[in-house]
Order: C-alpha cells, then sequence, then structure tokens
C-alpha cells in the first residue's frame, strides 16, 4: 500500500464539521466526481468520516467555510493565513483557498493544533499544522436551501439567464493550491 495515498481513519484526527457545510461539500464533491475524481473522493472521505454536529455547535476554533486559517506546511516551514472559500477565491489576492482543492479538503474540519499529513497534488505528502482558526465573519447560506428565507430559491437553482458572464482570473496561484478547474470552451 502506498502510504501517500493512505486515507485510513486512524492516521488523521477527529474533525467537526457543521450540517449545512456537510451539505455544501457534499454536493460540490458529487458534483466534480467526473471532472475531479480524486479530490472528489479525498473530500468525500473526510466528510464520512466527520462528526457532523448543528452549524451553531461547530466551535469556533475549527475550520468551517468562511474561517480564516493559520497554518504551516511542513515542520520548519513558514506559517500561511487563508480563508476556506466554497469557489476558488478573489482575483489577485492568494490569500483563499477553496475548500475544493486539495488543501481546502485537508484544512475543513481540523481544529486549532491538529496536525494531518495529507497527499499534495504531484503524488507526495505534507504535513498541515493548524495554527489558528478565525471564526467565518458571516455564517454561509446553506446552498441546498435558504433555510431561514424558506421562500428564497437555493443558489442552485436554475435562473433566468441574465445575458451577462462573470470571470475571474487568478493569475498566481500559492503552490500549495490545485490550479482551478479548465474553463468550458
Amino acid at each position: 500500500m502506498n502510504t501517500t495515498d493512505n486515507h485510513d481513519d486512524t492516521s488523521r484526527p477527529a474533525i467537526v464539521i457543521g450540517r449545512s457545510d456537510q451539505s455544501r461539500l457534499n454536493g460540490m464533491a458529487m458534483s466534480k466526481l467526473i471532472s475531479a475524481p480524486r479530490t472528489a473522493s479525498a473530500l468525500l472521505q473526510e466528510i464520512q468520516r466527520a462528526t457532523v454536529v448543528a452549524d451553531d455547535a461547530v466551535q469556533p476554533t475549527v475550520v468551517a467555510i468562511g474561517s480564516r486559517v493559520t497554518f504551516r506546511v511542513g515542520n520548519a516551514g513558514p506559517s500561511r493565513e487563508v480563508v476556506l472559500v466554497d469557489e476558488f477565491g478573489s482575483p489577485n489576492t492568494g490569500s483563499e483557498v477553496a475548500v475544493f482543492s486539495n488543501l481546502g479538503a485537508a484544512l475543513i474540519g481540523l481544529s486549532k493544533g491538529q496536525r494531518i499529513r495529507w497527499p499534495d497534488r504531484v503524488g507526495g505528502s505534507r504535513e498541515i499544522t493548524i495554527l489558528d482558526v478565525r471564526p467565518p465573519a458571516l455564517k454561509p447560506v446553506n446552498s441546498a436551501r435558504n433555510t431561514a428565507e424558506p421562500n428564497m430559491p437555493s443558489p442552485l437553482e436554475p435562473k433566468e439567464p441574465t445575458g451577462m458572464v462573470l470571470a475571474f482570473h487568478r493569475p498566481n496561484p500559492h503552490p500549495d493550491d490545485d490550479p482551478p478547474p479548465p474553463r468550458a470552451a
């Protein structure tokens, strides 16, 4: 067995995920099983092994979507601070990491002080240590259905076309991040 692809639950720290993050992550991973099977499978494995709790029971020191996370890759590397987002971050900042990336899937659900050995995108593995976590500024809306506003449509439901296309350019992603998905033709 190749230890760099080891996803054995006994070698990984316990993680906690809120119900709304679980729903968002599950939908995201399922939709990417064909186009990005490796990352989708890793994310689904993390969701499956996580302890799922009510959103208001997630401690502020647990990495959730929207959390600001300070971590270190390796034993002596520099620390890095990012915001964990559900899609690739804003252009030109490099301070956001998508949960649907190798690094993002490794970070989700970990708590301050925890370490995880995680496969990187080039076939090796790296140890990631969580140094600090700050909770999301605002609670993200459950993408499966907005429960606070029952008459509001889900962001996943089709909407009337507006004729406008938004594109974001991320010219210099951090080397630990996965590249953005290819653009549709």
